[in-house]
């Protein structure tokens, strides 16, 4: 499933860096973001503090990420994708990790359960920037998980 996740956000980030996408990154909308890149960004710091957590880092809260392009984001999103596509391969989605919440709260999850939350996150996310698209007058693109099945085969 994680590499649906890893389609998905490649996917998304190829439109966002079309010609006619590109120009509305940093456009100001009124939504639950205020921008596409504010919803990256998000995307990027809570995918990241999930693989610490997952690595057993104790993460006290990533600074906010600011990007400069479209470009920096892909890279850097598709980069910590990479990063953690390598770990996932070798780790057991049943061991249980221990980590506390941004309040301090300590749970426990198995890295299958964080993983699933992750790639729900980020679904949502997307969802987010197609509205915020279409609100900007383009259309969004499909990163349904059916489509990357068919393009898998």
């Amino acid at each position: 499933m994680f590499q649906y996740h890893v389609w998905a956000s490649k996917k998304l980030f190829d439109y966002l860096q079309s010609e006619e996408v590109k120009p509305l990154f940093f456009k100001e909308v009124q939504s639950v973001f205020p921008s596409i890149s504010e919803v990256t960004a998000h995307m990027l710091t809570v995918d990241h503090l999930w693989f610490e957590r997952i690595k057993g880092v104790k993460n006290e809260g990533d600074s906010p990420v600011q990007f400069t392009s479209v470009e920096e984001a892909a890279e850097k999103m598709l980069q910590l994708h990479e990063d953690m596509a390598t770990f996932l391969a070798q780790a057991d989605p049943n061991r249980l990790i221990e980590y506390q919440t941004s309040e301090g709260e300590p749970y426990t999850n198995t890295i299958g359960e964080v993983v699933t939350h992750i790639i729900n996150h980020g679904t949502y996310h997307r969802g987010n920037i197609t509205a915020i698209l279409r609100q900007l007058g383009v259309k969004g693109v499909s990163t349904d998980y059916i489509y990357f099945l068919r393009e898998r085969k």
